[in-house]
């Protein structure tokens, strides 16, 4: 499908992208697959995709210390902003809307997958792509960490305002 897609004139990973999407059913067979292809993917393929990218540009010299700090504040502000905007007008607390607009603003995979496609068309140049990845990673990599520090004190239970299922429940 990668392959197909790159014949096309499209890039690969919409290819990948839309056999990982027909794959992805409840059909039990379909399960089975997606199972086995997940192991593949992400004990293989992933950190092959990964070693790509980090083999394509030199981070070191292209690592610009203001634009990385502008790209990561307007994304984390605009996202964070957004979305724990969008879930305070939606009922949460503001403690219980920031944790949301902080796991929404964490970009990781996706981001890094668009970033090289964006480099591979020359829409962004080598530097902006440095301060993309470092915005895609650091955005994933903290948003567990600051997430936790909201919401200690508080239960999982009450996240959702619904009570837990004692694990000795029967259907």
């Amino acid at each position: 499908a990668a392959a197909f897609a790159e014949w096309i004139g499209t890039h690969t990973i919409f290819g990948a992208f839309l056999v990982g999407v027909a794959i992805a059913r409840t059909h039990e067979p379909r399960k089975q697959a997606y199972a086995a292809l997940r192991v593949v993917t992400l004990e293989f393929f992933v950190p092959l995709y990964l070693v790509s990218i980090g083999l394509r540009t030199n981070f070191a010299t292209n690592f610009d210390p203001l634009l990385v700090g502008v790209v990561l504040l307007v994304a984390t502000v605009g996202k964070l902003a957004g979305a724990a905007t969008g879930a305070w007008l939606g009922g949460r607390s503001v403690r219980e809307a920031t944790a949301i607009g902080f796991a929404l603003n964490a970009r990781g995979a996706m981001g890094i997958v668009l970033t090289s496609v964006a480099l591979d068309y020359q829409l962004i140049n080598e530097r902006v792509f440095v301060a993309l990845i470092f915005m895609a990673v650091a955005t994933s990599a903290f948003g567990a960490a600051v997430i936790s520090w909201i919401m200690r004190g508080t239960s999982p239970e009450s996240w959702t305002g619904e009570r837990p299922v004692p694990k000795d429940a029967v259907n």
